[in-house]
């Protein structure tokens, strides 16, 4: 092993390590906050709040950009803490016709396979229901932390994936992914360790679920197993949102 390869794999490790550290201290302030202040929706949308104020800008690098939405069209997993914080900051802010008309399209999306399965939305090119006219974000602000994590280094890769409905390697920093993918990692394991219904979902199906019963919230909070029908059964060590990434950390 060559002098630069030994180099890269020590600085890996570090990174590792650095990210285990990081995984840990979040986990224990989110254990601490729940802890003094309840576990309610609006406590969850505070943490949220917190995690994503720590999240690392996006690499200058990024060709990520306004009205880039080639990563709209792929299912997001994400965990139930973000899942009932988004549905009730949406369902907070947006007029009537804008509700019904996110319906018509969860709707849509339904009757295009399974929601939880990867292949039905590359193969189907579904666009995410949050997508506006311009390819902006409805929910932007508030966004899962896989939304926030994903990026490219090269757009046309995104472009080619779209077009080809097939995985391809797409440019990236994988460290960045991990530090940011990690707040829903640490929200899945400490809801688990307090007794709750904790795995990670299809981000789409899950808001679909709440759309037509938003009770569901309450009942999860409650500890009920409710968002089994969005359980995200195939899956490796971290959140997905894409097929493949090739990292140049």
């Amino acid at each position: 092993m060559d002098r630069r390869q030994k180099q890269k794999e020590a600085q890996h490790r570090r990174g590792q390590r650095l990210l285990a550290i990081q995984s840990q201290n979040t986990a224990i302030q989110l254990a601490g906050a729940l802890d003094h202040f309840g576990i309610t929706k609006a406590v969850l949308g505070w943490v949220m709040n917190e995690f994503a104020k720590s999240v690392l800008p996006l690499p200058d690098e990024a060709a990520c950009g306004a009205g880039c939405s080639w990563c709209c069209h792929l299912m997001v997993e994400t965990s139930i803490p973000e899942l009932l914080v988004i549905h009730e900051a949406f369902s907070a802010q947006v007029p009537p016709e804008m509700m019904i008309a996110l319906t018509t399209r969860l709707e849509k999306l339904a009757h295009a396979g399974e929601l939880c399965d990867e292949d039905t939305w590359s193969l189907n090119q579904l666009p995410c229901p949050f997508i506006d006219e311009a390819n902006g974000c409805l929910i932007y602000a508030v966004r899962p932390f896989a939304c926030r994590a994903h990026h490219s280094l090269e757009m046309e890769s995104c472009r080619r994936g779209y077009d080809e409905k097939a995985p391809v390697l797409i440019p990236s920093f994988p460290l960045y992914r991990r530090n940011t993918e990690l707040y829903s990692r640490v929200f899945i394991n400490v809801m688990e360790e307090k007794g709750f219904a904790s795995f990670s979902v299809g981000f789409i199906k899950g808001i679909s679920m709440l759309v037509e019963k938003p009770e569901l919230a309450d009942a999860w909070l409650q500890k009920e197993d409710v968002f089994g029908p969005a359980r995200v059964r195939k899956r490796g060590a971290a959140l997905k949102i894409s097929p493949s990434f090739e990292g140049r950390d």
